[in-house]
């Protein structure tokens, strides 16, 4: 495991702009109630989500390969959104006529800091997977 809780130096080097999925299965809008929010034709909207793959700068695999880690952020832009978070603390402007194109050429290639978080796994105790912690990640 890499050092939990600890400044770690990392890149920016892949962003996907893609369908939220969960075990499977598609994730959609919904409102306050979690009842399912519907486009003009009746069907429920998919939840899009971006797909940020960091490059760690100092820990590599058995290979010389870089280690890699990955975060997951919702597409919204609302101002308590965690996008939103995300994109301030790396001192990106956030537009309102921001566009997913905007935004991830505004991240890759960004040299960052970042922390990690342990979690144990919830069906297997033993397993521990390290998260990035989305509000503590900054410019470097």
């Amino acid at each position: 495991l890499l050092p939990e809780r600890e400044w770690l130096n990392a890149k920016i080097i892949d962003v996907k702009y893609e369908y939220a999925m969960y075990q499977g299965l598609p994730q959609y809008i919904t409102d306050q109630e979690g009842n399912n929010l519907l486009d003009d034709d009746g069907q429920p909207i998919q939840r899009r989500v971006f797909n940020i793959t960091f490059e760690m700068s100092d820990y590599f695999l058995s290979n010389s390969n870089p280690r890699k880690t990955w975060l997951k952020l919702g597409a919204s832009l609302s101002l308590k959104s965690n996008l939103n978070s995300f994109l301030n603390n790396l001192s990106i402007e956030v537009l309102p006529d921001m566009t997913a194109r905007d935004i991830i050429s505004s991240l890759v290639g960004t040299e960052v800091k970042l922390q990690l978080k342990n979690k144990a796994s919830t069906k297997d105790k033993t397993k521990i997977y390290q998260n990035v912690v989305f509000d503590a990640v900054k410019k470097r």
